[in-house]
């Protein structure tokens, strides 16, 4: 019988196991501390970071499920991690490869609490105007319906998808009190399940814009072992030395994505330029922009081949035990308030019933 998954891993441990020691352990580097006295560089089993309880977990129904881990598992880290071995081996990649590659970074942009941060702000800034224009045209549609008897066909934005299973919603027809009209209304949660199928659109959509680039694999300069974070995948925008961001699109032209495979590789693009990257290999400055980018990208772990010092200087850490144990708290009660909101959604809607 399958053992429920609760510990997820947004960051795949055959993937970090590149950057581990022998004993299968890995030096991290924390951004956010309770205290001063915590080591700049703590070891630790693969198994215990990159790892959050209850991350991915849904309601379907009236029971918890974790087939959402299943799917990333089987669908996009099983197929990638022999095509990961090939490319850090310097073996030829086939199509097939390429495209498991892209699809774990695909995966591996959207799947993480960094990710999941950045998009429930996203979400509550726009989704209440999308919800309500959707349902303004919905209405219109309905009232053309009871005139004509002929449904209008629906003109789909592109830049927005239908939902899927995990997204927690529910759509309610009321009598209003004012004559025979109809109340229609739309009820959804901004939390998790939207994120997930935010993270399934993605890897299953939106990888498509990603497959077509050209995309290289290559290496570190000698002495170089790039580091890696928690926040693996990198879609930058550079204009100069001082002048660039993070908020690169996947189908933007001039856009760098990066993505570290191991010490010594990383998988890279220069969205809409199909020129030849190898100049980049082994290219000293090169090698120290992708170690920047890594550490400034970062969101509250960097891992490493080995420690340094200078680490802290290059990134300094935030001591703060009023952020740690907020931190700390919220997730401790993540999974419990995800659950209880989309029961509350679902009791309402069978109660109208």
């Amino acid at each position: 019988m399958k053992q429920f998954s609760r510990a997820n891993h947004y960051v795949p441990q055959f993937y970090l196991k590149n950057w581990a020691t022998p004993d299968n352990k890995v030096w991290n580097y924390r951004l956010l501390v309770s205290n001063i006295n915590v080591p700049i560089w703590a070891k630790g089993y693969l198994r215990s970071t990159a790892v959050q309880d209850s991350l991915y977990i849904r309601l379907d129904g009236d029971k918890e499920a974790d087939d959402f881990e299943t799917w990333l598992c089987q669908d996009v880290e099983t197929p990638a991690e022999k095509s990961l071995s090939k490319a850090i081996t310097d073996e030829i990649l086939s199509k097939q490869d390429w495209n498991n590659l892209v699809r774990l970074l695909a995966a591996q942009f959207a799947r993480t609490p960094a990710r999941l941060g950045k998009q429930l702000l996203f979400y509550n800034k726009i989704l209440p105007n999308i919800v309500k224009d959707t349902m303004k045209s919905v209405a219109l549609r309905l009232e053309e319906y009871v005139r004509t008897g002929v449904m209008p066909k629906a003109e789909i934005d592109s830049r927005y998808q239908p939902v899927n299973k995990y997204t927690p919603m529910r759509v309610s027809i009321a009598q209003s009190t004012e004559g025979n009209n109809a109340l229609l209304k739309l009820d959804m949660i901004i939390g998790r399940g939207l994120w997930l199928a935010e993270v399934h659109r993605v890897t299953t959509t939106l990888v498509n814009v990603l497959k077509q680039h050209k995309w290289h694999i290559l290496k570190a300069a000698p002495g170089v072992n790039w580091c890696v974070s928690d926040d693996p995948v990198i879609c930058l925008n550079y204009y100069g030395p001082n002048h660039y961001d993070f908020d690169g699109g996947f189908g933007r032209a001039g856009v760098e994505i990066i993505f570290p495979l191991s010490p010594k590789h990383i998988m890279f693009t220069h969205v809409g330029e199909a020129a030849d990257m190898t100049h980049h290999q082994h290219d000293p400055v090169f090698s120290f922009l992708v170690q920047k980018f890594t550490i400034e990208h970062a969101f509250r772990y960097i891992y490493a081949l080995n420690p340094w010092k200078q680490i802290i200087n290059c990134r300094p850490r935030v001591v703060s035990e009023k952020q740690f144990s907020a931190e700390q708290h919220m997730w401790r009660h993540w999974n419990d308030e995800q659950i209880h909101a989309e029961r509350a959604l679902y009791l309402s809607e069978s109660t109208d019933h």
